[in-house]
Protein backbone atom coordinates (compact mmCIF):
# COMPACT_ATOMS: atom_id res chain seq x y z
CA UNK A 1 0.00 0.00 0.00
CA UNK A 2 1.10 3.31 -0.97
CA UNK A 3 -0.09 6.91 -0.07
CA UNK A 4 0.47 10.29 -2.15
CA UNK A 5 0.95 13.67 -0.69
CA UNK A 6 0.50 17.05 -2.04
CA UNK A 7 1.45 20.49 -0.65
CA UNK A 8 -0.24 22.71 -2.61
CA UNK A 9 1.05 26.45 -2.15
CA UNK A 10 1.36 29.49 -3.95
CA UNK A 11 4.56 29.16 -6.22
CA UNK A 12 4.79 25.51 -6.34
CA UNK A 13 2.86 22.36 -5.89
CA UNK A 14 4.52 19.46 -4.59
CA UNK A 15 3.82 15.51 -4.64
CA UNK A 16 5.36 12.86 -3.35
CA UNK A 17 4.60 8.97 -3.11
CA UNK A 18 5.15 7.42 0.18
CA UNK A 19 5.54 4.26 1.04
CA UNK A 20 4.09 1.81 4.18
CA UNK A 21 6.74 2.74 6.28
CA UNK A 22 6.21 6.47 5.48
CA UNK A 23 9.56 6.35 3.51
CA UNK A 24 8.46 8.66 0.62
CA UNK A 25 9.97 6.98 -2.29
CA UNK A 26 9.39 10.07 -5.46
CA UNK A 27 8.39 13.41 -5.54
CA UNK A 28 7.63 15.57 -8.43
CA UNK A 29 7.12 19.93 -8.94
CA UNK A 30 5.67 21.84 -10.70
CA UNK A 31 5.00 25.69 -10.77
CA UNK A 32 1.01 26.49 -9.40
CA UNK A 33 0.00 29.82 -11.25
CA UNK A 34 -2.02 30.45 -8.99
CA UNK A 35 -3.99 32.49 -11.21
CA UNK A 36 -5.68 29.87 -13.09
CA UNK A 37 -8.85 28.50 -11.97
CA UNK A 38 -8.64 25.64 -9.64
CA UNK A 39 -9.91 23.26 -11.69
CA UNK A 40 -6.39 23.75 -13.33
CA UNK A 41 -4.60 23.62 -11.10
CA UNK A 42 -6.12 20.67 -9.46
CA UNK A 43 -5.39 19.06 -13.17
CA UNK A 44 -1.20 19.52 -12.72
CA UNK A 45 -2.26 18.05 -8.86
CA UNK A 46 -3.45 14.80 -10.29
CA UNK A 47 -1.03 14.80 -13.24
CA UNK A 48 1.65 15.10 -10.63
CA UNK A 49 0.32 11.88 -8.85
CA UNK A 50 -0.32 9.94 -11.94
CA UNK A 51 3.55 11.02 -12.65
CA UNK A 52 4.72 9.19 -9.50
CA UNK A 53 2.52 6.25 -10.01
CA UNK A 54 3.83 6.00 -14.12
CA UNK A 55 7.09 6.39 -12.55
CA UNK A 56 7.58 3.71 -9.95
CA UNK A 57 5.06 1.16 -11.22
CA UNK A 58 2.16 1.10 -8.27
CA UNK A 59 -1.53 1.58 -9.91
CA UNK A 60 -4.24 3.86 -8.49
CA UNK A 61 -5.49 0.71 -6.79
CA UNK A 62 -2.28 0.35 -4.75
CA UNK A 63 -3.18 4.36 -3.01
CA UNK A 64 -4.27 4.03 0.35
CA UNK A 65 -5.21 7.56 0.47
CA UNK A 66 -4.18 11.22 -0.83
CA UNK A 67 -3.39 14.00 1.73
CA UNK A 68 -3.60 17.37 1.04
CA UNK A 69 -2.20 20.33 2.46
CA UNK A 70 -2.19 23.88 1.71
CA UNK A 71 -2.84 26.72 4.11
CA UNK A 72 -6.20 28.23 4.83
CA UNK A 73 -9.56 26.48 5.96
CA UNK A 74 -9.87 22.95 4.59
CA UNK A 75 -12.60 19.56 5.83
CA UNK A 76 -10.32 16.38 4.74
CA UNK A 77 -14.04 14.75 5.94
CA UNK A 78 -15.89 16.85 2.69
CA UNK A 79 -12.99 17.01 0.68
CA UNK A 80 -13.32 20.76 0.33
CA UNK A 81 -10.85 23.63 0.36
CA UNK A 82 -13.56 26.81 1.96
CA UNK A 83 -10.22 29.33 1.99
CA UNK A 84 -6.67 29.86 0.87
CA UNK A 85 -4.54 32.48 1.60
CA UNK A 86 -2.28 32.20 -0.89
CA UNK A 87 -4.26 30.93 -3.77
CA UNK A 88 -6.47 33.25 -6.43
CA UNK A 89 -9.79 32.30 -7.07
CA UNK A 90 -9.39 28.72 -4.58
CA UNK A 91 -12.45 29.55 -1.82
CA UNK A 92 -15.56 26.53 -1.55
CA UNK A 93 -13.67 24.41 -3.89
CA UNK A 94 -14.27 20.59 -3.70
CA UNK A 95 -10.88 19.21 -4.11
CA UNK A 96 -11.58 15.65 -3.85
CA UNK A 97 -14.79 15.82 -6.71
CA UNK A 98 -11.76 17.72 -9.00
CA UNK A 99 -9.12 15.18 -8.43
CA UNK A 100 -11.24 12.00 -9.32
CA UNK A 101 -12.14 13.47 -12.48
CA UNK A 102 -8.57 11.86 -12.93
CA UNK A 103 -7.58 9.36 -10.56
CA UNK A 104 -9.99 6.78 -9.10
CA UNK A 105 -8.70 7.09 -5.45
CA UNK A 106 -10.94 7.92 -2.25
Amino acid sequence: MFYLGVDLGGTTIKAGLVNEQYKIIDHAVCDTKRERLPSEILKDMAMLCQKLLERNGPTEKDIRSIGIGCPGKASPRDGMIYTTSNLTNFDNVNVREEIQRYMNVD
